[in-house]
């Protein structure tokens, strides 16, 4: 899948933001970028457009919000859920609102994977530089290892429980522009 598809930025500008998977980081800015700090200067990337996402209302924990693909074109839902597990559990604590975010870390292969828990991860550029780096964690089984969440029909995946910036409690704002 092209690297145009997953990776999005701002209107142009002088805050320009980009989100790629690690994996498509990696293949652009070599292995050895992965491992800089967050603020660390990589070489520029072309601009992207985004869009809007949807506006958040109250709806059942296993409803979907919107699904992500993998390499394998696997559909990974990301539910609204509640205030431990999906959309609802990460886009207020953990300051991410933006779909495009968690679709471009499963645009790759698992980083770690351990049974049904999946680890994915990407990065956030601004002006050339790493601004965070996210952890996108996913359920794939119809219900949660302690078996307090199951779907209906016993169908599908949990999918998307949790997405977050490592090394903070919080993602910075510019997470949201992409």
């Amino acid at each position: 899948m092209p690297l145009s598809a997953h990776a999005a930025t701002a209107d142009p500008g002088p805050s320009k933001a980009v989100v790629l998977s690690n994996a498509e980081f990696a293949r652009l800015y070599g292995e050895k970028a992965l491992t800089k700090p967050v603020g660390a200067a990589v070489s520029p990337l072309r601009g992207r457009t985004a869009t809007t996402s949807e506006s958040v209302t109250a709806h059942a924990w296993h409803t979907n919000k919107f699904n992500s693909r993998d390499v394998h074109g696997r559909e990974i839902p990301t539910r609204w859920g509640n205030s431990k597990l999906g959309w609802n559990h990460f886009s207020g604590p953990h300051n991410i609102h933006n779909e495009k975010v968690v679709k471009a870390a499963y645009n790759e292969h698992p980083e770690a994977s351990k049974g049904y828990r999946k680890e994915f991860g990407a990065v956030v550029l601004k002006d050339g530089h790493t601004v965070a780096k996210i952890r996108v964690i996913s359920w794939w089984h119809w219900q949660t290892k302690d078996h307090r969440y199951k779907l209906p029909g016993h169908r599908g995946k949990i999918g998307t429980i949790t997405a977050f910036c490592q090394g903070v409690n919080r993602c910075p704002d510019v997470v949201n522009t992409v």
